[in-house]
């Protein structure tokens, strides 16, 4: 019988350790508090980290973030809004950075700007917009500099003027005059200077 339980006694903690790593591996669901009580975030852990969806919250109770999460690491498109609950931005990442569409707001709901992002990096196009909502400037970019042309537009959607960038130095700027009576031609007369 002694034998049998210094069996027991011994194999025990191996037993047991078995179990909290098999448990370890299975999502749960965790909440932390602020120091008054109210809720300051939510989220499933899987083997000791944050993964899967995200929410924080500011001490008014309001969403401050939500978004998912990957070993730890922001993975896929985030909300964040302000502490009236207004929506402040989306950004989409992976692996941590930001990555595809970055999306401000202003307090209004429209749209500020939207800039692609490539592993962090400003790339390909920006679009800045008025709080009114319409189209104020597009500029591309190429690894984190503002590169080749830009336009700028009034409240009415007329093209009123024209930048050129290279590598993040201002090269031109072109105001639209009534000599170009279109976009069509100033672009017309971009692309026979080109050449």
């Amino acid at each position: 019988m002694k034998k049998i339980i210094a069996l027991l006694l011994l194999f025990f903690p191996l037993l047991s350790l078995a179990q909290d790593t098999a448990f370890s591996k299975v999502s749960e669901l965790k909440k932390f508090y602020y120091d008054n009580g109210k809720l300051a975030s939510e989220g499933t852990f899987k083997n000791g980290k944050p993964d899967g969806n995200w929410k924080a919250y500011y001490q008014n109770g309001q969403l401050k973030s939500e978004g998912n999460r990957v070993d730890g690491i922001l993975d896929g498109q985030w909300i964040f809004y302000s502490e009236s609950g207004q929506k402040t931005s989306e950004i989409n990442y992976t692996k941590g950075q930001e990555n595809g569409w970055k999306k401000e707001f202003y307090p209004n709901n429209q749209p500020a700007f939207e800039q692609w992002m490539n592993k962090g990096i400003k790339d390909s196009i920006f679009k800045s917009y008025h709080p009114k909502g319409f189209l104020q400037k597009v500029q591309h970019f190429k690894n984190g500099l503002e590169q080749g042309y830009g336009m700028e537009y009034a409240a009415d959607g007329r093209l009123v003027s024209l930048i050129k960038y290279n590598k993040g130095t201002l090269v031109r700027s072109e105001e639209h005059t009534s000599e170009l009576q279109s976009h069509s031609d100033l672009v017309c007369r971009l692309l026979l200077e080109k050449k």
